[in-house]
């Protein structure tokens, strides 16, 4: 558990995501959203200029509080500048999706090639790297890695090829991001696997959290790594593999449905252990494409019509309501905190791109209401006030998670183009 920085980053990130209709004073009654074709919304920006500044300010000043460098000169940001200082490439790479113009552009390839030169011959990457270069940890919980390290090592990738339409150098990352990936434990579905007999951590922003069986949110980071490793395949000239992702990439497709929940159409974070809806997870279904517009829409309508019981000024907390996970494994997860009923900003971007495509002046008033809680408490990994809840303060996931999404876009800055097509290969 780690990660403030990409609070604020991730906060701007959509910013520069969501193009929709203006907000009205008045939001609309939130029940029976209507209808609407899914995708970009070309009206105007969720948020007035003069919260982008603010936005922009806040996310400048946190940068340079988080900013430190590496034995070997390499310039980074700690997810959170004093407990969760070096390198956590989870949170690397949100901040450079989120804010990656301020990150240089030779930085931003050193930390690729360290991960790729202290992989395992296992194909495990490294989870954290400490600034002297000394500790490289690979494990968080159980006998395995995390769910989504392999997908937090090809993403940071994408986004050096994104900037830098370097081929070459993507052609050269091809196997390192295949062994990585293989590493990542999946079923004969597709879909990533957490071993109910041998437990260990999935998605990092839930590494308190016991799930195990098929995991939701580590297949759609799977699902999305795919796409990305096809597109840099092609563009090097290795058809084998972009092949072989785009094969991987429509078995989870074929097989998402194994974690539907038939009552309300919206999919469980787990198969097995925390069989329960995955708000965090539902709404970066929609916000990365994932197939097909009459599931999103679903998705986009429930999640609006029941904001009110995961929404808290602006940040989202990980289930519906006043459920708790049905296990906790470790860290201070007591019911109200943290991942287990705390309100995070990580996913408020992805949660306002999603609720946009039904009801644009609901998400609007998310942005209003999240900018005001910072501007008045400043941002916090994570909070519930009626508890007094408030961890990590001036932490950098929450932060780039409204960046890239609020104000440009559909799916990313002029910067970053390619990502306004679907990662489906």
């Amino acid at each position: 558990m780690r990660m403030n920085l990409v609070v604020m980053s991730g906060f701007l990130m959509a910013a520069v995501t969501l193009r929709v209709v203006a907000a009205s004073s008045v939001v609309p009654e939130t029940k029976k959203t209507p209808a609407r074709p899914i995708g970009s919304i070309d009206r105007r920006h969720l948020v007035t200029p003069e919260q982008r500044l603010i936005l922009e300010a806040q996310v400048q000043a946190v940068l340079e509080a988080a900013k430190i460098r590496l034995a070997d000169g390499t310039t980074i940001y700690a997810p959170c500048g004093t407990f969760y200082r070096g390198l956590w490439p989870r949170d690397h790479e949100y901040v450079v999706e989120g804010a990656g113009d301020i990150l240089k552009p030779n930085d931003l390839r050193a930390v690729s090639k360290l991960l790729i030169l202290h992989q395992k011959t296992n194909g495990w990457v490294p989870i954290m790297i400490s600034p002297e270069l000394t500790n490289f940890a690979y494990v968080n919980g159980g006998p395995k890695q995390e769910t989504d390290a392999a997908q937090f090592f090809v993403k940071p990738v994408y986004q050096d090829f994104l900037r830098s339409k370097d081929a070459a150098f993507a052609s050269s990352a091809l196997e390192p991001m295949k062994r990585a990936m293989d590493s990542t434990p999946r079923d004969e579905h597709g879909l990533v696997w957490i071993d109910p007999q041998r437990w260990h951590t999935g998605y990092g922003f839930t590494d308190g959290t016991g799930k195990s069986g098929q995991e939701l949110f580590s297949s759609l980071l799977y699902w999305e790594c795919c796409g990305y490793i096809a597109k840099m395949a092609r563009a090097a000239g290795k058809e084998e593999y972009a092949d072989d992702f785009t094969a991987r990439a429509k078995l989870i497709e074929q097989h998402i449905d194994d974690l539907q929940d038939k009552k309300t159409g919206l999919y469980f974070a787990a198969s097995r252990t925390c069989r329960q809806l995955d708000v965090w997870g539902n709404a970066y279904l929609v916000y990365v494409g994932f197939p097909d517009d009459a599931r999103s829409l679903r998705i986009s309508r429930y999640l609006a019509d029941h904001y009110d019981q995961f929404v808290y000024a602006g940040q989202v907390r990980h289930l519906f309501g006043n459920e708790y996970w049905e296990r906790i494994v470790g860290g201070d997860c007591s019911p109200g905190i943290y991942q287990n009923g705390g309100y995070w900003g990580t996913a408020s971007g992805w949660m306002a791109y999603s609720i946009a495509q039904v009801n644009p002046a609901l998400a609007s008033r998310m942005f209003g209401d999240l900018i005001d809680y910072y501007l008045t408490n400043g941002p916090y990994e994570s909070v519930n006030d009626a508890v007094q809840h408030r961890r990590n303060k001036f932490y950098s996931a929450c932060r780039r998670e409204f960046k890239r999404r609020l104000v440009a876009g559909t799916k990313g800055d002029s910067n970053l183009a390619a990502l306004n097509e679907s990662v489906t290969p």
